[in-house]
């Protein structure tokens, strides 16, 4: 507000006014899916939340990798935060660097229990950013291919 002539209130009421576009409400609607995805799996605790098809993914990942990665770390932190890094940071990307910190806040849970030897930890470590990287690679092309397909069509 330093910049502006305006008083605060009246550059409140007029960010309050601004129109949403259908792009605003998808982004929010998807960052609001994926945060209540995060906190209600946070621990497992929850009963019933654990769908078949994840039980069966974890167990190929278990008997694939010996140690499975977190689910989180590799599905939502890493990618997202490798679509952040690709496109820079702005502000207006702040929710994909939310959801991007999640990957790290993952690692240092991972180590944050005392119980599991130190080496699965770490190749617990290690599997996540591999394979987050890989879907982080195949999400940048979905996202450039989409994108692409949106700018020709405007064009038309």
């Amino acid at each position: 507000f330093k910049d502006s002539d305006q008083k605060p209130f009246s550059k409140m009421r007029e960010v309050l006014q601004t129109p949403f576009l259908v792009w605003h409400v998808v982004a929010g609607a998807f960052f609001l899916v994926i945060v209540a995805i995060y906190l209600l799996r946070t621990g497992n605790s929850v009963p019933g939340l654990v769908s078949a098809w994840e039980i069966k993914l974890r167990e190929f990942l278990s008997s694939w990798l010996y140690v499975r990665p977190r689910t989180k770390e590799f599905l939502i932190g890493y990618p997202l935060m490798l679509l952040l890094l690709y496109f820079g940071y702005a502000h207006q990307k702040l929710p994909l660097l939310f959801l991007g910190i999640i990957g790290q806040i993952s690692v240092v849970n991972t180590y944050a229990h005392l119980h599991t030897p130190l080496g699965i930890s770490f190749l617990r470590t290690v599997h996540g950013l591999w394979l987050g990287i890989l879907l982080g690679l195949l999400l940048l092309l979905v996202v450039k291919f989409a994108t692409a397909v949106v700018i020709r069509r405007l064009n038309k």
